[in-house]
This record gives C-alpha cells, sequence and structure tokens, in this order.
C-alpha cells in the first residue's frame, strides 16, 4: 500500500531584484505622522510638490495608502541637522553670523542714521 501525499506545487521564483523590492514594509499613514511629525495636509503637499516620498495605494478606491518604510526613514535622515549647530543667518549686509552671537549689523547701521 503506498502512502498518499499531497502533491507539491512548483514554487515561481522571483528574479533578485523583485525580491528585495517584494520584502520591503509598507508603512500606513499613522506611523507617517508619528515618525514625521507633519499633519495629512503637510505630508501630501510635500507630495505634490516631489519633496517627499511618494504613496502607493493599497486599495482601489484610495482609501488605504502607504509608504516604503525604507524611504521615509531616508528621507527623515536627509533633513536631519548635522552636529546640533543652529543654521546660519544671512544679514542684508553680506556678513554672515549666528543669531545672538556678537554685535546685531542692522544695530550698528541703523545708529548711524541717526
Amino acid at each position: 500500500m503506498k502512502s498518499r501525499e499531497p502533491e507539491r506545487k512548483r514554487v515561481k521564483r522571483m528574479p533578485k531584484g523583485e525580491c528585495r523590492a517584494a520584502a520591503r514594509k509598507i508603512i500606513r499613514r499613522a506611523t507617517v505622522r508619528d515618525k514625521t511629525g507633519y499633519s495629512d495636509t503637510t505630508i501630501w503637499r510635500l507630495e505634490r510638490k516631489g519633496l517627499f516620498p511618494s504613496r502607493l495605494l493599497l486599495s482601489e478606491e484610495g482609501g488605504a495608502v502607504g509608504w516604503y518604510e525604507d524611504e521615509v526613514d531616508l528621507w527623515i535622515q536627509t533633513r536631519v541637522r548635522q552636529g546640533g549647530k543652529r543654521p546660519l543667518v544671512q544679514w542684508r549686509g553680506g556678513t554672515t553670523q549666528r543669531q545672538g552671537d556678537g554685535e546685531d549689523p542692522r544695530a550698528a547701521s541703523s545708529s548711524e542714521v541717526r
């Protein structure tokens, strides 16, 4: 008597490039809001301008959307300031200095005019 084993179906293997894409994690709207700190409207505006990763439609109606987590994380990393330094302020007079460092060039020019 032979034992009956279920037939094994051959599984199609995807090419290597497609395997990586299939393994990417998709995160939903609430997670993107938590990670970025931005509202839905701000995320939508940045997307429209091409300044934020594009969303994926997860349903035909378009109500369920998501983003690739690695793209959102990379976007966040590119926006983190380096070294905790404040950004430089460009004064109209052409001198560049940090806000609050030294004398305000505008104050000096306004006292000469008086």
